[in-house]
């Protein structure tokens, strides 16, 4: 019998949360979304087909501005990575944030606060290159970025987009 009255209240709350939500994306008369200046961001660890191709797609966006961006364990990393980067004529911008321990998330999303601080009216998308693999092995790969998608989805004026690489296909 007690538990009728937390049902209650449980449905009254969800029913209050869809209607905030409903209010919320409601567009008021007159309403256009604002052009922002575009920054787009491609993550890299390795010069890969995977990279390759998430450049391709984040040029094919026509930002005003495109960077790569890669956390490097070490100064022999970052040697080799702006070695490949040169063999393999990539044509943007290569930027590296060290990062000893490896840690991604923080030092990703601390270069794009630093961003925002410059222009805080621009776009920001992260294009993000990930491995697809069979069902049976998919968890082996890709759980940085899975973290990385978590914490970017709740930055303001940021969009996630992820550049899937078919492996073994």
């Amino acid at each position: 019998a007690a538990l009728i009255p937390v049902m209650v209240f449980g449905f009254y709350s969800v029913g209050k949360h869809y209607h905030r939500v409903k209010e919320s994306l409601q567009i008021p008369p007159g309403y256009r979304a604002p052009r922002r200046p575009h920054y787009v961001v491609v993550l890299v660890g390795k010069v890969n087909r995977g990279v390759v191709d998430a450049i391709g797609y984040a040029r094919s966006l026509t930002p005003d501005r495109i960077i790569a961006l890669s956390v490097v364990q070490d100064p022999d990393e970052e040697r080799k990575l702006h070695e490949q980067w040169v063999e393999y004529d990539v044509p943007i911008e290569l930027h590296t944030i060290s990062s000893p321990y490896r840690l991604l998330t923080q030092p990703i999303l601390d270069y794009l606060d630093e961003l925002e601080e410059k222009s805080p009216d621009d776009q920001i998308t992260v294009v993000i290159p990930e491995f697809v693999t069979s069902w049976k092995t998919q968890w082996l790969h890709n759980q940085s970025a899975l973290a990385l998608k978590a914490r970017l989805l709740y930055r303001p004026h940021t969009v996630v987009v992820s550049v899937p690489i078919l492996v073994g296909r």
